[in-house]
């Protein structure tokens, strides 16, 4: 049998609608499997906190410095240039 391609999967997964039900009518599968409906499990999920380090004083004083490097040689554009771009 040959692999099937992602493009042969990808179209299948189109073809048949995918179905959730969140009734506590059970399926006729899960009847048949001997499901009463009830929850059998539960998933909690965790956000751990974001921890961010602080930045290094020498990089922070060179973001600083290229910062206002740049800002001196920015261009600047009169208002009504800088108002076509919020027209649009």
């Amino acid at each position: 049998m040959l692999p099937r391609s992602p493009a042969s999967l990808h179209l299948r997964s189109l073809q048949w609608a995918r179905t959730f039900s969140s009734s506590s009518s059970p399926s006729p599968s899960a009847a048949a499997a001997g499901a009463d409906g009830k929850i059998v499990a539960s998933v909690v999920f965790e956000r751990l906190p974001v921890v961010i380090p602080k930045i290094n004083p020498v990089v922070y004083a060179f973001q600083e410095f290229s910062f206002r490097w740049r800002q001196q040689y920015r261009r600047k554009y009169p208002d009504d240039v800088l108002g076509k771009a919020e027209a649009r």
